[in-house]
């Protein structure tokens, strides 16, 4: 099988995805939060929620990167909701500094650069010859 440019973007997309989609998993658990944020995260039950609803919003925006390899007519609002949530995080860790949080920035940095990518050639994630509306039709 020949490696085409429309896998290399349909990987990153989905290497995008779970990279949204990790924190959801673990962030069901409170040592999965602490794993994922470091040990500052307490047994506070008003900051474990929010952690989790993080998490929760996080694996919707990746279960819609990964759902958009398949359906190109998702793509554009899947990436914009992606990129917004990395943007703002890494912008916020740029204004207050929280070195627990380092990881993860530098994290959604590397993955905003692969999505830039991604968006640049979205257009390889529809079958040649289709819009994005015909695939979403047919």
């Amino acid at each position: 099988m020949t490696i085409t440019r429309r896998h290399l973007v349909s990987a990153l997309m989905l290497t995008i995805g779970v990279v949204h989609l990790a924190p959801g998993l673990v962030g069901l658990s409170t040592s999965g939060l602490r794993a994922l944020y470091g040990a500052a995260v307490s047994d506070d039950p008003t900051l474990l929620t929010m952690l989790r609803h993080r998490s929760v919003l996080l694996a919707l925006v990746g279960a819609g990167l990964v759902a958009a390899v398949r359906r190109p007519g998702w793509c554009a609002p899947a990436l914009v909701a992606a990129g917004t949530s990395m943007v703002s995080f890494v912008a916020l860790h740029l204004l207050y500094r929280s070195p627990e949080l380092t990881t993860v920035a530098v994290v959604d940095g590397v993955a905003l650069a692969a999505l830039v990518v991604v968006y640049r050639h979205r257009d390889l994630l529809t079958p040649a010859g289709r819009t994005a509306r015909d695939v979403e039709v047919s």
